[in-house]
């Protein structure tokens, strides 16, 4: 990302620093433009979707679309026209090329720029902020294997019966009162028949 955001902006790539390091580097003299720019929120969508796949051992797959908001502050005289650059570039289509097709990310929204000179050392440095979001589908996937077989107790006001393994009902359970059902076991012989 720090490669794509210092050809949009224009700056050499030691001047377009990330937020918040550990060591930061020392601060540029109060006439060289320069930007630092970061993740601010990470916003999940609720409720992702998952689904099973039944190849193999089975697997299950979680979706989730995520907001990623940064904030692009740039420092220096030039402050205000390199965030109007910034700003325009983005919207570039060509300018993602390199970089949705590895990470997904795609632009949605571009706030508008802020204006806020800092008084450091007895005098205003220029600043411009300007936040922007992108989106992301996340993809994660878990070893959720397929059930293979399983016993059975079925309860009913007369009885209790084990039945021995899995058991595929000609009508799914979930069927309106009244459905046709038959149960077999693994080898094919009739366990219980009845109307649900």
């Amino acid at each position: 990302m720090q490669v794509a955001i210092t050809a949009m902006v224009g700056l050499p790539g030691d001047l377009v620093r990330p937020r918040w390091q550990p060591s930061p580097p020392v601060q540029p003299a109060v006439d060289v433009n320069w930007m630092a720019f970061g993740v601010t929120r990470v916003e999940g969508d609720d409720y992702p979707a998952i689904r099973h796949y039944g190849e193999g051992e089975g697997h299950d797959v979680l979706t989730r679309h995520q907001t990623i908001t940064f904030l692009a502050t740039i420092y220096g005289p030039n402050s205000n026209d390199l965030a109007l650059l910034l700003r325009d570039n983005l919207y570039i289509p060509q300018n993602w090329e390199g970089i949705t097709p590895t990470t997904g990310l795609k632009l949605r929204t571009v706030e508008a720029i802020s204006q806020v000179p800092e008084w450091i050392n007895n005098q205003y440095i220029g600043r411009a902020d300007l936040e922007f979001s992108l989106r992301q589908q996340l993809d994660r996937t878990y070893p959720i294997f397929n059930l293979l077989d399983a016993a059975v107790d079925q309860h009913t006001e007369q009885c209790t019966t084990s039945l021995p393994s899995v058991l595929e009902p000609a009508v799914p359970f979930a069927a309106e009162d009244g459905a046709q059902f038959s149960l077999e076991d693994d080898s094919g012989v009739l366990v219980q028949e009845g109307t649900r």
